[in-house]
């Protein structure tokens, strides 16, 4: 299938609603960060390299509360074993897309970009049901890390 342009607007146009509360999150997700001790350029590195924010927030309070490292890491592994689900469930609308574009796309797989993207297929089969999930998951992706910066700085602002 051809990428489309339409499909991908489409779907980040879809995910605008939901939007609004994946900012908040991920300002709360940057403020817990600096809370807890890491730098601006810290707190927004784990948001974006982690893009997970239930697993974050509960990494950030085993830091808190000076949890070894094995411990944070295999909660973070649990909490996003949800994501081999969400995985298997949009991999046969992934399955024609060539490798250099799918790899990065499941990097950006979240909550939120998976229920919007379901749901629409649920519906509607776009056209390009891939290019559809990738404009969903871009712009719930965007958002977390403009987010993220944001939450960083003002972070920096809130006393300890």
């Amino acid at each position: 299938m051809k990428p489309t342009h339409q499909d991908f607007l489409s779907g980040a146009r879809d995910s605008l609603p939901i939007l609004l509360g994946v900012v908040p999150f991920a300002l709360i997700c940057s403020v817990s960060a600096i809370g807890v001790g890491l730098s601006s350029t810290e707190a927004v590195g784990m948001s974006f390299i982690v893009f997970a924010g239930a697993s974050q927030l509960a990494v950030l309070q085993l830091m808190g509360e000076g949890a070894v490292w094995i411990v944070m890491l295999l909660t973070a592994w649990v909490i996003n074993l949800r994501f081999t689900m969400y995985s298997a469930t949009l991999a046969p609308y992934l399955q024609d897309e060539p490798p250099h574009r799918k790899i990065p796309f499941t990097y950006i797989l979240s909550d939120q970009a998976f229920g919007v993207t379901m749901s629409k297929f649920a519906n509607e089969m776009p056209a390009n049901p891939a290019w559809y999930y990738y404009g969903s998951a871009s712009a719930v992706w965007l958002t977390w890390i403009i987010s993220a910066i944001i939450g960083a700085l003002l972070g920096t602002l809130v006393p300890a």
